[in-house]
This record gives C-alpha cells, structure tokens and sequence, in this order.
C-alpha cells in the first residue's frame, strides 16, 4: 500500500485519503476492508499519527528516508556505501572519546552534516 501512497500522493487530499485508502486495501490479498474502513472511521491511531508528526517536526524530518547518526541528520544518502561511509566515519569519532548517546535518552538537538 505505501507505494501506491508514494505513487498518488499528489492526487490525494484531505477529502479523499480514506476513499483512497479504502481503495488500495481492496488490491492486497486476505485484507479485512471492513474492519481496517473500520479503523480509518474510528481514527484510534490519530493520537499516535500526531505524536510522530511532532516528533518529526521537532527534529525537522521533512523528507524519508531520513536518518540520524550520532544526533547527525542524514537526509541525502545515496546508497549503501554512503551509508557505510557515514556509520564507519560516526564509530570512528565515538571510539576517539565521544561518549555514544543512552539508549531512549532524545540527546542534543540533531546536527546537520
């Protein structure tokens, strides 16, 4: 379903994401339409939605994928051996006396490269 999301995202709107959506869940095999029509009516994740909306926010997440490398955002790598280069590049400054971030703890605001 996300690549279909990805592929019409412009032709979508406010008005029409859960007609859209509706649509899309018909095309995936074994999918309970009604029951996740059911979800989209209910809006029990929206809470949840709104909170990862900020967090982006907050972060200035504005495009995916986006990746953060010791508080470093990274939203333009361009392949598997960028990525490679930048994690080797963040473990070599943590091995020089960086001490890495504890698990769960948001750390500093994040840096741009």
């Amino acid at each position: 379903m996300h690549d279909q999301l990805f592929r019409d995202h412009q032709s979508i709107t406010v008005g029409s994401i859960k007609e859209k959506l509706s649509q899309y869940a018909q095309g995936i095999p074994h999918m309970n339409v009604p029951e996740f029509r059911n979800c989209l009516d209910s809006e029990l994740s929206l809470g949840a939605v709104l909170q990862v909306m900020n967090l982006a926010s907050a972060y200035e997440v504005t495009t995916t994928p986006t990746l953060f490398i010791n508080g470093r955002r990274m939203s333009a790598v361009k392949g598997v051996e960028e990525l490679r280069k930048l994690i080797q590049t963040a473990d070599a400054e943590d091995q020089g006396g960086r001490k890495p971030k504890e698990p769960g703890s948001p750390g500093p605001p994040p840096k741009q490269p």
